[in-house]
């Protein structure tokens, strides 16, 4: 299974997914902002950040249905500084 794609029950509701961008910034650039988009039919509980790593928790999701969760952060207040600041992460919503 790729690294950014997740299998999830469609009844857990403390399923936590996250987007490390360590090795993405460079010396000195410190995330100051970020975007979690969640499509329809799967639930953002809730989202943080530690340091580079934002985490996002998810709930519900049809079964059988697949969902991609995207983050876009801004580096020292500058959306992306020249790179791609997004990244997402693919949920399967299957019975466990």
């Amino acid at each position: 299974m790729d690294s950014n794609v997740f299998e999830k029950d469609p009844a857990e509701n403390k399923f936590d997914c996250f987007f490390d961008w360590t090795d993405w910034l460079e010396v000195g650039e410190s995330i100051t902002a970020y975007t979690i988009t969640v499509p329809t039919g799967i639930t953002k509980v809730s989202d943080s950040i530690s340091g580079s790593v934002v985490a996002v928790r998810l709930a519900g999701g049809e079964l059988e249905h697949n969902y991609a969760v995207k983050c876009q952060v801004e580096i020292n207040g500058v959306v992306g500084a020249d790179r791609d600041p997004v990244r997402r992460i693919f949920i399967k919503v299957l019975e466990k």
